[in-house]
């Protein structure tokens, strides 16, 4: 069965790499939720609400608000999760479902989603 992601929630410490990220998937059909820094205490009800598919931050930011993101993300668990990273990435306490090393091509992006969906 072939399963598309409709709905992520992205969090990224460069607006402008959020921006681009969400117009890229745009054209793909899937909707993003930009998380802005005063999302970060709890965005648990973008989480009901929105029912995302997948979750995806980058390293810089999930290092910065650890303990913020970790509590609402094991809360709510039946999302993929992404990170993206430069450096090595600490998955002491959650359990990411890929690993992007940045730079990535946009194009290896979709494929990646899509590839996850369907595991």
């Amino acid at each position: 069965m072939n399963h598309k992601i409709n709905q992520i929630i992205l969090a990224h410490s460069n607006n402008l790499s959020s921006k681009s990220i969400s117009e890229y998937l745009k054209g793909s059909g899937v909707k993003t939720y930009i998380l802005d820094e005063q999302d970060y205490t709890d965005f648990t009800f973008l989480l009901e609400d929105l029912s995302p598919c997948v979750f995806m931050i980058d390293n810089e930011l999930y290092k910065a608000f650890k303990g913020l993101f970790n509590r609402q993300l094991e809360a709510y668990g039946h999302m993929k999760k992404i990170i993206l990273y430069t450096q090595e990435v600490d998955d002491s306490l959650i359990s990411w479902d890929v690993k992007i090393k940045i730079p990535f091509k946009m194009d290896e992006l979709a494929k990646t989603l899509n590839d996850l969906m369907n595991k």
